[in-house]
C-alpha cells in the first residue's frame, strides 16, 4: 500500500505539459474549490513522481499555494521512472475531466495512444514494466474510461479533419456525430472545397442532413469536373479558345450551383425566422387573452356584489313633485350585457389566435379585430364609471 506523507509545498513541481492538455478550474467554481480546501483541508493526497513532479493534483497545489499552505499530503509513485512514464500517468489520471476543453481531450487521446501504442500481440502478465507494453485499442479505451467507439471518433476527428474544419466543430457549427459520420470520410481536398463552397452557411450552423447535402453537392461537382477534364483531354490539338471556353463553362456551372444552394439555404432560414415570429405573436395573443379573462372575472365579481346592495332606481325623490331618480351611468349597460360582450371578445381572441397559428389574417380581419377591441374597451370604461357612480350613491 502506498504511504501518505506530508511534504513541503515549495519542493513540488508542476508537470511542464499539464496546461497543454488540461484546463485550469476558473471563476466561481475555483473560488468555491479554494473555500472548500480552506475549510476542510486536502482530503485526497496529490500523486507525484519520485522527482516531485505532480501527476495528479495540479488544481489542489495551485489553491494551496494561493492560500499559503506550507505542507500538503502526497503519495509518491515509485514506479514512475521516465518522462514517458510521467506523461502516461498524467494523461490517464486527468483524462475525462468534465471542464476540460474538447480540443484538449482529443489531444490527450491521440498522445495517449501514441505512447501506449497498438498491441499486435504480447503478454500483459509478463514481468516487464506495465507502461512499456503496447496495448490494444480496447485496453487503451478501458484505461481512459471511454468506449472504443468514442476513442475512435476522437482519434479520427483529430487525425483526419483539417484544422479549419476542427475549428468549426469546436465553435459549435456542427456536432461530433456529424464530424465522425460524414466529414472524417472526406479527403483534405474535399474538406477544403467544402469550406470554399459552403463555409459561410456552415459557420451559421449545419445539421447532419444539411452537411450530407453539402458533401453530395461537392462530390457531384467533382464528377462534373472530371467530365470536363475528359473533354479537355479530347480537345487537345483544337484551337486554344475551345479549351478556355470549356474551363469557363466549368467554373460558371460550379458558381451557379453554389449560388443556387445558398439561395435555398437562405429561404430555409427566412422560413424558420417567420415561424418563430408567428409563434411569438401567438404567445402574445394568448397572454393578452389570459390577462383579459382575469380582468373580466374581477369585474364580474364586483358587479355581482354591487347588484346585491344598490338598486337600479332610486325610489326616494327629494320632493313629491320630482320624478324618481335613476342612475344614468348604470343604465348604459347591464351586467348580463357586459358578460355577453366579454365572452364574445374572448371568443374573438381565440379565433384570432388560431388565424395567427395557421395563417396570416387579412387586413379586413385585423381591422374587425381591432374594432372589437375598441368596442369592448369602451364598454369596460362604461362599467367602471357605473360602478364608481354606484359606490358614490
Amino acid at each position: 500500500m502506498e504511504t501518505v506523507q506530508n511534504y513541503r509545498i515549495e519542493f513540488l513541481k508542476v508537470h511542464p505539459k499539464n496546461n497543454e492538455f488540461f484546463d485550469d478550474i476558473s471563476g466561481q467554481e475555483y473560488e468555491q474549490f479554494k473555500t472548500s480546501i480552506q475549510n476542510e483541508g486536502i482530503l485526497t493526497p496529490l500523486i507525484v513522481a519520485p522527482d516531485m513532479t505532480v501527476i495528479s493534483g495540479h488544481q489542489r497545489l495551485k489553491a494551496c499555494r494561493e492560500l499559503g499552505f506550507e505542507m500538503v499530503p502526497i503519495i509518491i509513485r515509485q514506479d514512475i521512472k521516465t518522462e514517458d512514464d510521467k506523461m502516461v500517468a498524467l494523461l490517464a489520471a486527468n483524462f475525462g475531466r468534465t471542464k476540460n476543453d474538447e480540443t484538449k481531450q482529443r489531444k490527450v487521446a491521440v498522445e495517449y495512444v501514441k505512447l501506449r501504442g497498438n498491441k499486435r500481440g504480447g503478454d500483459r502478465k509478463s514481468n516487464c514494466d506495465y507502461r512499456s507494453l503496447k496495448l490494444s485499442q480496447d485496453q487503451i479505451a478501458n484505461e481512459l474510461g471511454v468506449s472504443v467507439r468514442t476513442l475512435n471518433e476522437m482519434l479520427d476527428i483529430e487525425r483526419k479533419l483539417t484544422p479549419e474544419v476542427r475549428e468549426l466543430l469546436d465553435s459549435g457549427a456542427f456536432t461530433k456525430t456529424t464530424a465522425s459520420k460524414i466529414l472524417v470520410k472526406l479527403s483534405k481536398e474535399e474538406q477544403a472545397e467544402l469550406l470554399s463552397s459552403f463555409g459561410t452557411v456552415i459557420h451559421e450552423g449545419a445539421t447532419q442532413r444539411q452537411m450530407q447535402e453539402y458533401v453530395d453537392m461537392i462530390r457531384g461537382l467533382e464528377n462534373e469536373v472530371e467530365g470536363y477534364k475528359l473533354k479537355l483531354k479530347n480537345a487537345k490539338g483544337k484551337p486554344e479558345n475551345t479549351v478556355d471556353e470549356l474551363i469557363e463553362e466549368k467554373n460558371k456551372l460550379k458558381a451557379e450551383r453554389r449560388e443556387e444552394y445558398e439561395r435555398a439555404e437562405k429561404y430555409k432560414r427566412d422560413l424558420e425566422a417567420a415561424k418563430k415570429q408567428k409563434s411569438k405573436e401567438l404567445t402574445d395573443v394568448q397572454s393578452a387573452k389570459e390577462k383579459l379573462e382575469q380582468q373580466v372575472k374581477a369585474l364580474q365579481e364586483k358587479i355581482a356584489a354591487q347588484d346585491k346592495v344598490v338598486p337600479i332606481v332610486n325610489v326616494k325623490a327629494k320632493t313629491s313633485k320630482e320624478p324618481p331618480l335613476r342612475n344614468p351611468s348604470f343604465d348604459l349597460i347591464t351586467s348580463t350585457e357586459f358578460y355577453n360582450i366579454c365572452d364574445a371578445f374572448i371568443d374573438s381572441l381565440c379565433t384570432y389566435a388560431q388565424e395567427i397559428e395557421f395563417d396570416q389574417p387579412s387586413a379586413e380581419e385585423r381591422a374587425s379585430y381591432n374594432e372589437a377591441i375598441k368596442d369592448v374597451e369602451a364598454n369596460i370604461k362604461k362599467i367602471k364609471a357605473a360602478l364608481a357612480t354606484k359606490k358614490a350613491s
